[in-house]
């Protein structure tokens, strides 16, 4: 689900914050900034009509909620971080059970592991591999609380993610209103 620019621009800040520590850590670009519902990885061209068929139901049968940008995070744990994010709070059961129908129509559960449900998240960035452990992360979350922000969930969207040399490029391939039947396919 994309960002609107207020939201951008609040990652981009946080980031900012953040980066002054000089973390081994690959920033997501701002303005790609998103919220993950499920991972495909790859998916044969053959696919993608089935695929898109089991989203547009799962989006048809979910409601759109607000959400509001909350405390930064790390995944597994901050700790052991390996993705720094942005947490979203508010009202998430409409997003937690869009995932759940995502993950039952196309099957699996998204690569989460089994004990660890799905966290309404926005990442910020991934700690690269083999670097040195990031000790104080904990003070830097206790320094850089996020402002509040509205961040409205209405739409889902299927991207396509290409890996290159300086980083992602999506494309997004459809996406569909919450609460609607119609999708709005793109090139």
């Amino acid at each position: 689900m994309p960002l609107d620019a207020e939201v951008q621009q609040a990652v981009a800040r946080l980031q900012r914050g953040l980066a002054t520590r000089a973390w081994p850590v690959r920033w997501v670009q701002p303005e790609l900034a998103h919220i993950t519902v499920k991972f495909f990885g790859d998916v044969p061209v053959g696919q993608l009509g089935v695929l898109r068929s089991q989203l547009a139901s799962a989006a048809e049968r979910s409601m759109a909620t607000t959400l509001s940008t909350a405390g930064v995070g790390a995944f597994p744990s901050v700790t052991r971080p390996r993705v720094i994010w942005l947490g979203l709070s508010g009202n998430v059961k409409p997003l937690e059970r869009l995932v759940a129908r995502v993950d039952a129509a196309t099957g699996g559960d998204g690569g989460r592991p089994a004990d660890k449900p799905f966290r309404a998240h926005i990442t910020l960035g991934r700690v690269r591999d083999g670097a040195r452990p990031i000790s104080d992360l904990p003070a830097a979350i206790a320094e850089y609380g996020a402002i509040p922000h509205a961040v409205p969930v209405e739409r889902l969207l299927l991207i396509r993610s290409t890996l290159g040399s300086s980083g992602p490029t999506y494309q997004t391939l459809a996406e569909w209103a919450l609460g609607a039947v119609e999708p709005q396919e793109h090139g």
